[in-house]
């Protein structure tokens, strides 16, 4: 999108719908958000995904495997960066926390710490990256007295007032067309939610998103603790924290912004999700299989040392 350029359905979203949050600091920003729908909802899905392929190839005990899957964390880190969306950050720290909990690894959680901390650092405290628009964004993140970072708040702060007499909400799928013009809810369909559980909170009040809440928690520990005592598999472990850290992570995301139910994250991480909780059925074929590859790779050096050592003879 930033080398080949727009799409005409790009250009139209850009310079359309999209002009007020997509194209920032009198046009000379541009907030990219590959082929999903907007910024946020890809800036969002690249941290989660960047956290569980960090993870992956922290866990793996395949050398090609672990380097494949840090340099596309890598590079999917770039990505993020190029949506300028700020919550992205608080969800890779979230993300990240969860796998250190899940790593249950004193030589994992250590030395990520120190790595972690050390990024942080320099984003918040220092001027490194400056010169670029996207990191210069990311930054603000960390600024209370940002204006456009605050809107949200106030939004929550008006809708939680007429939210006081509406414990079950306006109503799933209630929208600005469906409600009387003099309905005093009506305000509540047109203030932007900005947040998938101020959505929920919306349309469900407050006991149907606590129950929304609850539900997302309780998926999410009941993946982590078969992370944590049904796997015993390095690799397994580390796919399962993967997926685990990545669904924290879009969670995280939802709280500030309306991309748990966009395209794909759906897919990706309910659906990934549902895969941990299948490991434990794959662990015994994985583990044969890893051990083939293994042994494989060891033998591969063998060959090499031999070949070595018969030209020194």
């Amino acid at each position: 999108m930033i080398n080949i350029g727009l799409t005409p359905q790009e250009t139209g979203f850009l310079y359309g719908a999209g002009q007020r949050t997509h194209l920032l600091q009198a046009g000379t920003l541009i907030r990219y958000w590959s082929t999903f729908t907007d910024a946020a909802n890809y800036g969002c899905h690249a941290a989660a995904a960047a956290v569980a392929f960090l993870v992956f190839g922290i866990m793996s005990k395949i050398p090609k495997d672990k380097i494949f899957f840090i340099l596309v964390s890598i590079a999917v880190v770039w990505g993020m960066f190029q949506s300028g969306t700020r919550t992205a950050i608080f969800c890779m720290i979230g993300g990240f926390a969860v796998f250190l909990v899940l790593s249950k690894s004193v030589k994992i959680m250590v030395p990520s710490a120190i790595a972690g901390a050390i990024f942080l650092f320099i984003l918040i405290f220092t001027n490194i990256g400056n010169g670029n628009q996207q990191i210069r964004r990311m930054r603000s993140a960390f600024n209370k007295d940002d204006a456009s970072a605050n809107v949200r708040d106030v939004n929550k702060a008006a809708i939680a007032k007429y939210m006081k007499d509406a414990p079950w909400g306006i109503g799933i799928g209630m929208y600005t067309e469906n409600i009387p013009a003099r309905n005093k809810f009506k305000l509540l369909s047109e203030i932007p939610p900005d947040s998938e559980y101020v959505f929920v909170w919306v349309r469900t009040g407050p006991i149907g998103v606590t129950v929304f809440a609850f539900c997302m928690m309780l998926m999410l520990f009941g993946a982590s603790y078969v992370v944590m005592f049904k796997l015993k598999n390095r690799t397994l472990v580390g796919i399962g924290a993967g997926l685990c850290s990545a669904f924290a992570a879009i969670q995280l995301g939802g709280y500030a912004n309306q991309v748990i139910y966009q395209y794909p994250n759906g897919v990706t991480f309910f659906g990934g999700l549902a895969i941990v909780y299948i490991l434990p059925y794959l662990e015994s074929e994985w583990t044969i299989y890893e051990n083939k590859r293994l042994a494989e790779i060891e033998e591969k050096k063998r060959l090499r040392l031999e070949k070595k050592l018969a030209k020194r003879v």
